[in-house]
């Protein structure tokens, strides 16, 4: 059982992918040259079934989260939090009685914190005019 923020999924797959960009330039001779490697954001699919009585409700709850931008926690067998949902596949089928086939695609982001400090400032009273 996963579970996305309050909503829980029946997962059958769960799969991360973690990946760097490297820069290259071409030169005249031989191989191009690298000279940065980026980190690219975590990615993780979670593959399953909503089982409830009203499983669109349940899929209208993540596609609002999804289109609102909500950062959400994922855990299942790969634990997640600060992540955004990027996509949602829903498969209906007769097979599922109560509930529907659904895949969700998550993506780690990271919330920048402000270096900005809120000084207190005093007020003193010189005295009377």
């Amino acid at each position: 059982m996963a579970k996305i923020d309050d909503i829980y999924i029946v997962n059958t797959s769960d799969s991360a992918s973690y990946g760097v960009n490297v820069t290259e330039y071409p030169v005249e001779k031989g191989m191009p040259l690298s000279d940065a490697v980026i980190r690219m954001a975590d990615t993780f699919t979670v593959s399953g079934y909503i089982i409830d009585k009203n499983p669109d409700n349940v899929l209208n709850k993540l596609k609002s989260k999804m289109e609102n931008g909500t950062v959400v926690k994922y855990v299942g067998r790969v634990i997640a939090s600060d992540v955004l949902i990027t996509a949602i596949s829903p498969s209906y089928s007769g097979n599922i009685q109560n509930g529907m086939a659904v895949s969700v695609s998550l993506k780690k982001i990271r919330v920048p914190k402000s270096p900005w400090v809120v000084r207190k400032t005093t007020t003193t009273n010189s005295g009377t005019k």
